[in-house]
């Protein structure tokens, strides 16, 4: 069973995110935001530290983020085990009745030092969809192309809810996965235990591809509750159970979101 948890705090311009994974604490990484730097730029600091039972790895970046309604620029510096990056990024997004696309690319160019060339840039590119029909459904397909592996701290997400693959020599890896949800929303809030007012229920299945190495599919079904503890945080509950075609094997998840 592996362990993950993860919190938002805000206080005025500030923003600070953190995620830890693991029993031992052995993976950890923060991200701190100055909203408004100046009128449409965010200072974004970024912390990473991993342990993997001998080894230490720590890594870092600051990002100036340039903000627009559809669009976000940022570039920034970023360090890896002491190897420099200089790094791009871009997000851009359209809103078409209901509809919603986003597209984000990442990219980190190392500064030549230590043998390394343009050859040796990363790069994590996506685009999502999601798709909204019958009022109640919505259909969400989503792909990432990286070149980029899990021990980079600035890594792909992980779409892949199957059991997660080995690394591979080959660093190219394709990820897609699709979608189809249904929302109940309720037309007044339902109580629970007096302290817990219940909001929506999602129903979902899907189906997910991961290609680097090998082909792996997976299959699975899920269901996230959305609710207001005592009815005023916003908060969510939910899992989801998977099936590995490639491995015949089955993964459970369970996640839990709270404010205060």
């Amino acid at each position: 069973m592996a362990l993950q948890y993860g919190f938002l705090w805000q206080r005025g311009r500030f923003e600070l995110r953190g995620l830890v994974r693991g029993k031992l604490f052995n993976y950890s990484e923060f991200k701190l935001r100055l909203i408004g730097f100046t009128p449409n730029v965010d200072l974004i600091g970024k912390l990473h530290y991993e342990h993997n039972g001998t080894d230490a790895l720590w890594g870092g970046g600051v990002d100036l983020n340039y903000n627009r309604p559809q669009y976000t620029l940022a570039v920034g510096w970023a360090d890896l085990a002491g190897t420099s990056y200089l790094h791009n990024a871009g997000t851009a997004g359209l809103n078409w009745d209901r509809h919603e696309f986003k597209g984000e690319i990442d990219l980190y160019t190392p500064f030549f030092r230590n043998g390394l060339s343009l050859a040796d840039a990363k790069y994590v590119a996506s685009q999502t969809l999601k798709v909204f029909f019958w009022d109640d459904f919505t259909f969400h397909p989503k792909v990432i192309v990286s070149n980029t592996v899990k021990s980079d701290w600035f890594s792909h997400p992980l779409l892949y809810r199957g059991i997660e693959p080995e690394e591979a020599e080959t660093q190219n890896l394709v990820q897609a996965s699709l979608e189809l949800a249904y929302h109940y929303r309720f037309p007044y809030s339902l109580e629970l235990l007096q302290c817990i007012q219940l909001k929506e229920l999602t129903w979902f299945s899907f189906t997910d591809f991961h290609q680097r190495l090998e082909t792996c599919y997976s299959v699975g079904a899920g269901m996230t509750c959305e609710l207001n503890l005592l009815g005023i945080k916003p908060s969510s509950f939910g899992g989801y159970v998977a099936y590995d075609l490639n491995r015949s094997s089955w993964k459970g998840t369970i996640n839990l979101d709270l404010s205060f």
